[in-house]
């Protein structure tokens, strides 16, 4: 996904490889 990534954001493991949880099923 295009967000930035910052401290306080959460990030998961997702199909695409790592980004965040609510951006799992966008594009990478």
């Amino acid at each position: 996904c295009g967000k930035p990534y910052a401290a306080q954001e959460p990030i998961a493991k997702n199909p695409n490889g790592w980004g965040h949880p609510e951006c799992r099923t966008a594009p990478a």
